[in-house]
């Protein structure tokens, strides 16, 4: 779990939070649900604009991620995101012959 405070120049001071379950399928296939707080919404846009959640699914050097976030009475927000991560070697699948 990971818990922010932020202290921004010229705006109010605001609070975040955020925590992360992960588990291993087997040596390739892992998953994760997410969950956050976030009080810098919380007074203008009502209490459901402070609570975000997501999931993600990770195989090999492969992830995709979804999160949910609700604006309030601006409606909600839904991201999607599919990710790459290069091997830290190079190996022989990616080596020119």
């Amino acid at each position: 779990m990971k818990v922010l405070v932020v202290l921004p120049t010229y705006d109010s001071t605001y609070a975040a939070a955020g925590a992360e379950y992960t588990a291993d399928f087997d040596s390739n296939l892992s998953g994760a649900l997410r969950a956050g707080f976030n009080t810098e919404t919380l007074s203008s846009l009502g209490v459901l604009s402070a609570v975000s959640a997501g999931l993600g699914i990770k195989f090999k050097s492969f992830s995709i991620d979804y999160a949910f976030v609700p604006m309030g009475v601006l409606g909600t927000e839904s991201f999607i995101s599919l990710t790459f991560n290069l091997p830290k070697k190079p190996s022989q699948a990616f080596s020119m012959p």
